[in-house]
């Protein structure tokens, strides 16, 4: 079969102030899937106090995306927010068909950006161990500081069968990480095997140095 075409208008614009302006269609014909949409508008240029973002995602049962995740049903997503580069505040909505699957609210304040809500990774996720180590939710609460295409990441994750919290830099300059620290303690054992069992059972773990891109 040949490969679903993809509809892309000539106003694609991104330079070193992070402005992009790009949408794409994905062609549903004989044989190939489609009908999905998506649209990613974002002008972020600090030395003007402009801070704009605009991404949707409109993927459809049967279409492009659903061709590759297999989910068996319409993904939805949305980010926008209103302000500026000083003071902004937005919000991530996601759902999977009917179910919830992300959402999030977010704020900036001249590069300080943070985000607090859930996540329902249960709405895609088949039943099994991932199933019950993140439902029926994760409880996200985290700030980065970027600057200089680096960002100074720290993140609290929670379910009701783990706690994971993230903290260090991600340098996207050179592609590594520096000191990037990240804990985790299972709740619940049994949220891996109904036979597993456990007491203090926890992950200690440390980033540092390149990866790979």
């Amino acid at each position: 079969l040949a490969p679903p075409r993809l509809s892309l208008p000539r106003n694609v614009d991104a330079d070193a102030h992070a402005r992009i302006d790009a949408s794409a269609h994905a062609v549903a014909g004989p044989g190939l899937a489609g009908g999905d949409s998506f649209r990613l508008k974002l002008d972020a240029v600090p030395s003007q106090n402009r801070l704009l973002v605009d991404l949707k995602l409109d993927a459809p049962k049967g279409g492009l995306v659903d061709s590759y995740a297999a989910l068996g049903k319409p993904l939805m997503l949305s980010l926008d927010g209103h302000g500026d580069w000083a003071n902004w505040h937005g919000a991530l909505i996601a759902r999977a068909g009917a179910l919830p699957l992300v959402d999030m609210a977010l704020a900036g304040a001249n590069g300080h950006f943070q985000i607090k809500g859930q996540a329902m990774p249960n709405a895609v996720l088949a039943a099994g161990p991932a199933t019950r180590l993140t439902g029926p939710a994760i409880a996200l609460d985290g700030q980065a500081v970027l600057g200089q295409r680096r960002a100074d990441v720290h993140l609290n994750a929670r379910s009701a069968a783990l706690a994971v919290q993230a903290q260090g830099l991600i340098n996207l300059a050179n592609n590594s990480f520096g000191g990037f620290h990240i804990a985790a303690q299972l709740l619940t054992p049994g949220a891996i095997a109904p036979s597993a069992s456990g007491r203090d059972v926890r992950l200690d773990a440390v980033l540092d140095g390149p990866f790979a891109t």
